[in-house]
């Protein structure tokens, strides 16, 4: 559990990451408006794997404890 949790906050620290770069690349004045919305679905999609990711693992991580706590309940 402490390592699904820890995975949570690491793929919070990444999105934060992510918050960050696209702040930058906002700021830089280096891109047109075309492009930085281009940027900002690329980071959606990573914004939604990481999260997709996790919630895999965590729904893994929870059935696997339903099945333990069944398995106790029986003995």
């Amino acid at each position: 559990q402490k390592v699904v949790q820890q995975f949570n906050e690491d793929i919070d620290a990444y999105n934060a990451c992510l918050d960050m770069e696209m702040q930058s690349l906002e700021q830089s004045g280096l891109y047109n408006e075309t492009r930085l919305m281009e940027l900002r679905a690329m980071q959606a999609k990573k914004n939604n794997a990481a999260v997709d990711e996790v919630q895999a693992i965590a729904d893994q991580f929870n059935e696997q404890l339903r099945i333990y706590k069944a398995r106790e309940k029986k003995e």
